[in-house]
């Protein structure tokens, strides 16, 4: 705000009172996942994972204990998997001890509001959660599978994990956590500014450079001979031809999904898909992803993904159905790098290829091959093998700069190198 008033005001009826400066940020909703409350047994405490869909910052948390005395309660995470890490206090950071009035069984016992710093926990991330007691008073569930999602939603998902005595004692498993979690879902800003704030728009992703260069020119041109007029800001970026990899549709065979390998031979960005149904009705499409092979991972959630879930008709055997277009972020893949793919229906309408030899190529080119891989129920469920997705994508190659410039350009040659720091500071500072 300017310091003293201007000359005129700038509507015909001003306020008696200035408003309040600077405007306060917008109020980010808070979502809640919730998992049942059937647990018929228990101990002090859980460690199990969570996976987010979603960018999240998880900000409050609510458990099932038996007791409704005040007790004590202990959270530690990490960042990846407890898996491997069940008694190794050394792996885990605490980030809450406090005293809460038990509720009781049947009833959310909250955890006092600030009890630990949020969690950011980025898309496609998983964090593992220790939620203990120092009595055995905390009530879970007994499942059948380790590593199953117990509650889900299209933010984030918590899995089927352990139980365990107080401190890093005995191991119970397969057990589930009961219980809440709040959190709030961060969105990057649809576009920059075209002038600077007085505050970001939004703290969680303040430190991303802004997209568009200076609007006012500089104090001295920077050529000789400058064009009487300025050119369009920012100039449009070059058009990146796609390429598709299409593989057969001699499908004689199906069941609901594909889990299938690709290896990249050129750095190249997946932008689409089209996949192989014998449904001609609206089906429920689902694309998980992971980097490095799926084998060892078929049924283990935790370890993928989710990139796309999404509605889309049909077109029936013999034809590709394409999936909506931006279904999925675009994926990076580097030359030499190996992508897992999860393409699944929620129904067995998925149409694929048998085949004799597991991971030999069933489809490929100069960029990228595509390899033999298995069929498997859904969700997670009984594998078929060899079986080869049918289907295509749909992709851009990457080509990177061939030097840096010595200096910055007003926007980056490549959007999808621009997050490479550049190998020589300024010169000179600017005018």
């Amino acid at each position: 705000p300017t310091v003293s008033p201007t000359a005129k005001p700038t509507t015909a009826n001003p306020t008696p009172e200035p408003s309040p400066s600077p405007t306060p940020p917008p109020t980010i909703p808070t979502s809640t996942l919730s998992t049942p409350l059937n647990a018929r047994t228990g101990q002090a405490g859980n460690q199990f994972n969570i996976v987010a869909e979603k960018d999240i910052v998880l900000l409050e948390m609510s458990i099932h204990t038996s007791s409704e005395s005040s007790i004590e309660v202990e959270v530690f995470t990490k960042s990846g998997t407890y898996r491997g890490y069940e008694k190794n206090r050394s792996a885990w950071r605490r980030i809450a001890k406090t005293a809460v009035q038990g509720r009781g069984e049947g009833h959310l016992t909250p955890l006092p509001k600030g009890a630990f710093d949020p969690i950011r926990i980025q898309a496609g991330e998983t964090q593992a959660m220790y939620v203990t007691l120092t009595t055995p008073d905390i009530r879970y569930s007994e499942h059948d599978e380790l590593g199953a999602i117990f509650a889900g939603n299209d933010d984030l998902d918590l899995f089927v994990g352990i139980g365990i005595k107080y401190p890093w004692g005995d191991v119970f498993t397969p057990r589930a956590f009961n219980g809440a979690l709040q959190y709030q879902i961060v969105e990057p800003p649809d576009s920059p500014t075209v002038s600077p704030t007085d505050m970001p728009s939004d703290p969680y992703w303040s430190t991303f450079p802004s997209m568009l260069p200076t609007v006012s020119p500089t104090a001295k041109p920077t050529t000789a001979n400058p064009t009487p007029e300025p050119s369009p800001s920012p100039t449009p970026p070059p058009t990146i031809p796609t390429s598709t990899l299409s593989t057969p549709l001699n499908a004689r065979t199906g069941q609901a999904g594909n889990q299938f390998n690709i290896v990249a031979e050129k750095d190249i960005v997946l932008l689409e898909m089209s996949i192989h149904t014998s449904s001609e009705s609206s089906i429920e499409v689902e694309v998980f992803t992971k980097s490095g092979t799926y084998r060892g991972y078929e049924k283990n959630r935790s370890a993928w993904r989710r990139i796309a879930k999404t509605a889309v008709q049909g077109r029936g055997e013999g034809h590709l159905t394409p999936l909506p277009k931006g279904a999925f972020d675009p994926i990076r893949i580097q030359a030499g790098e190996t992508q897992a793919m999860y393409v699944t229906l929620t129904t067995p309408d998925i149409r694929y290829s048998e085949h004799d030899e597991l991971g030999a190529i069933f489809a490929g080119n100069d960029d990228l091959d595509l390899f033999v891989g298995i069929g498997i129920k859904y969700p997670w469920g009984d594998v078929f093998t060899p079986r080869a997705f049918n289907g295509a994508l749909q992709y851009q190659i990457v080509e990177p700069p061939d030097s840096p410039t010595v200096s910055p350009t007003d926007m980056p040659s490549d959007p999808y190198w621009s997050t490479f720091p550049s190998m020589l500071p300024t010169v000179s500072p600017t005018a």
